[in-house]
């Protein structure tokens, strides 16, 4: 899976990175990442980026939940509402 993702990565749509920046970093979800070091390791050195594992274990239902913020006028932007995600380590 990591190497699909990475050819995906090689040769993005044109509308995925419109200004060519470069990523800061990769961040990978789910067990499969979360409790694999060796994995985590192998995903980081592929892209070359380091790779953050959001603090918050139901990631889809934590983004859902962002979103829902943004939608109600909680929060004034998805930029706003991602602010508010957590990673572990810091």
């Amino acid at each position: 899976m990591t190497t699909q993702r990475f050819s995906d990565y090689r040769r993005p749509a044109p509308s995925a990175r419109p200004s060519g920046a470069r990523p800061a970093a990769l961040v990978g979800s789910g067990n499969g990442l979360r409790r694999n070091p060796l994995m985590r390791r192998l995903a980081g050195d592929m892209f070359g980026l380091p790779l953050r594992i959001p603090d918050h274990m139901e990631e889809a239902a934590y983004g859902a939940a962002l979103c829902a913020l943004w939608a109600s006028g909680r929060v004034k932007s998805l930029r706003d509402a991602q602010s508010m995600i957590r990673y572990i380590g810091g």
